[in-house]
């Protein structure tokens, strides 16, 4: 705690590593219990509470939020520079980042993470510049997958595998969609379809 704070509840926090669970906000408070860091920059909290337990995190600046609270439990991340919140809390569960660059939310107003059971295997997935997350159950694979330029993502139950795969720069709000192959059911615009495949280029 840099700046005073308060670390109750149950404990069972463990860190290995540097830079883990950091508190830069006055009197920050620290009651989540049995979360994981090992590696560096693990937990960096600016202005917020950590009020989530369960979650895992190992690599390199994971769990970062410049502007809000981080309440999600039963996260993991394994890899660099996911779970990232610039403006906003982290409210979300069960979601799963094994890569680098995966729920990055870089919004320089306020946007919040709250989907769960979310899944991003590889680099750059689920990359929101302007919006929300929202959506649950969706599954992206590679590289650049689910990625919206300008708008939230609140679609359910999709499925990206392929580089850029559902990129769709006016945001996401269709559900149940498969996308398999390069820039497979990408746009310019919106997702707003149901129950839709695409296979291929």
């Amino acid at each position: 705690f840099n700046d005073g704070g308060t670390m109750g509840g149950v404990g069972y926090n463990v860190g290995l590593g540097n830079s883990l669970y950091t508190f830069n906000k006055s009197n920050a408070q620290f009651s989540g219990y049995s979360n994981t860091a090992i590696g560096q920059s693990i937990f960096f909290l600016q202005n917020g509470d950590l009020t989530g337990s369960n979650n895992i995190g190992m690599g390199e600046e994971l769990y970062t939020l410049n502007s809000g609270n981080l309440a999600g439990s039963n996260n993991i991340g394994i890899g660099r520079s996911s779970f990232l919140v610039a403006n906003g809390d982290m409210i979300a569960n069960n979601n799963i980042a094994l890569g680098n660059l995966i729920y990055n939310l870089s919004n320089s107003s306020t946007s919040t993470f709250s989907g769960n059971e979310n899944i991003g295997i590889g680099y750059n997935l689920y990359n929101l510049s302007t919006g929300s997350l929202t959506g649950q159950r969706n599954i992206g694979m590679g590289d650049g997958v689910f990625s919206i330029a300008a708008g939230d993502f609140s679609g359910n139950d999709n499925i990206g595998i392929g580089n850029n795969a559902m990129y769709a720069s006016g945001g996401i709000t269709g559900n149940n969609n498969i996308a398999l192959g390069y820039r497979s059911m990408s746009t310019g615009g919106k997702i707003a379809g149901t129950d839709n495949i695409a296979i291929g280029f």
